[in-house]
């Protein structure tokens, strides 16, 4: 049996290519075959690699992995999977120890799960252990307050267990809305991937709940539907974890708690900063009923879900739910003050979109960076070129560096304040482009090109 990719096939090929090398991870054929709904084998799917030139061109198979021919020296490849065998060993590893731990306050909690690279099977050695949990309704705070408390001495008692984060947490009432609107597709893809600790019915409902998740992801969707289905001991746990929490208390928690998470975070960032880690700064979401944080690097890579899901719009995949509202998304990068610059990789030849924030001059664009530290802003200097998409508009922009630092630095402060000034935009590795508009705008909804 022979198969044809189609250009979608091939495109979204490439692009969950992209996305595990932003990850530091290799993906396998198995992989590509669940996320990109091809109906195959894996011995098949080989086969198709072999007889597409472009994607034979782009990509070398080993051992079941796919690799990047630009990033593998000659006679590596076998190197290269024995480091991603060993992540992925390592994240099975971390993935027993995070189940030893979670089981200490799986009782009264809704869902207790891990979510980040070891839910992927891609842990680096200094990689973090990040949870995603769903608590009580108003018990979210109380049980923030137990697991960092637990967390803590885990750590002291457990000198090989890495640091614990627990990076996504919601009381049921909050994850019931989040679930059950449309979420963009990283969204659907962690919460797809997320491994499960305790609260297996509580999941299955919450991902049943979340049939857009469909649309983006329908084979691996269904497989996690059937994977979760849940048992006589699943409904009785998620039954015992139904009662509501104190109003009163988890409000008084939230603002002690919240004030002093929202401090620490401000000064990890500030030391991120100063340490030039800027993909691992962070934006931290808190609320009553949730506290999330995403860093700079799962922002990227959202951006990059999402230029995938409007080039391959309408291109093969069937159903109500195979297109992105886009009337949510129209604008929002003008109303956060922010645009996307897609660039073509010096190496891999692949987009890479970067979410950032910018100030108009004279027509142009100038925005910042981490100057030889960025990916996309050498992109843009060995290019000299780029396309911005802001809001519904995609301009074609000619890409150099922009010299006058002081002009830039004024008119960043003038837009979004000095606080993010100097956050983001400080230390000398920050250096400035001027992105300057050619020809005539396009929308970006429309076609492939976005």
């Amino acid at each position: 049996m022979s198969l044809a990719l189609t250009e979608k096939q091939t495109r979204e090929i490439e692009a969950f290519c992209q996305i595990a090398r932003e990850n530091g991870a290799a993906i396998s054929l198995r992989e590509l075959i669940r996320l990109a709904a091809i109906d195959a084998s894996e011995r098949v799917l080989e086969g198709a690699f072999q007889s597409d030139s472009h994607l034979r061109s782009k990509f070398l198979l080993e051992s079941g992995f796919v690799l990047e021919r630009s990033l593998v020296p000659q006679g590596e490849a076998r190197q290269d999977v024995e480091q991603e065998m060993q992540k992925r060993e390592r994240a099975r590893t971390n993935l027993g120890k995070a189940s030893r731990f979670g089981k200490m306050f799986v009782n009264g909690t809704v869902l207790v799960s891990v979510s980040g690279a070891n839910s992927y099977l891609s842990a680096r050695e200094d990689e973090d252990i990040d949870f995603f949990c769903v608590t009580r309704t108003n018990g979210m705070w109380a049980f923030m307050l137990k697991t960092l408390i637990l967390a803590r001495i885990h750590r002291l008692a457990n000198r090989d267990v890495p640091e614990l984060c627990f990076s996504c947490v919601m009381d049921e009432r909050w994850a019931n809305q989040a679930f059950s609107g449309r979420q963009p597709p990283i969204f659907a893809r962690d919460a797809l991937t997320a491994r499960v600790i305790g609260g297996n019915g509580a999941y299955h409902g919450l991902i049943r709940k979340a049939s857009w998740m469909e649309g983006y992801f329908p084979v691996f969707y269904g497989m996690r539907l059937r994977e979760t289905t849940p048992g006589p001991a699943d409904e009785s746990q998620t039954e015992a974890s139904r009662k509501e929490g104190s109003v009163v208390l988890n409000s008084l928690l939230y603002h002690v708690l919240g004030s002093f998470l929202r401090l620490k975070s401000w000064a990890l960032n500030r030391k991120l900063a100063k340490a030039a880690r800027r993909s691992s700064i962070f934006k931290t979401k808190i609320g009553e009923g949730h506290y999330i944080y995403e860093s700079v690097r799962y922002r990227n890579l959202g951006a990059i879900y999402e230029e995938l899901v409007e080039e391959t719009a309408g291109r093969g995949r069937t159903g109500p739910e195979a297109l992105t509202d886009q009337k949510e998304n129209d604008g929002q990068e003008k109303d956060e003050g922010m645009v996307k610059v897609i660039t073509t990789g010096r190496k891999s030849s692949l987009p890479h979109i970067a979410k950032i924030r910018f100030v108009l001059s004279d027509g142009a664009y100038l925005v910042m960076g981490a100057g030889l530290k960025s990916d996309w802003f050498l992109n843009a200097l060995t290019s000299k070129s780029a396309r911005v998409r802001d809001g519904r508009s995609l301009l074609a922009v000619t890409c150099e560096e922009f010299l006058d630092e002081r002009k830039v630095r004024q008119l960043f402060a003038e837009k979004y304040g000095t606080d993010v000034l100097d956050a983001w935009y400080s230390g000398p590795e920050i250096r400035s482009l001027k992105l300057t508009p050619i020809g005539f705008p396009s929308q970006a909804k429309k076609g492939p090109q976005a």
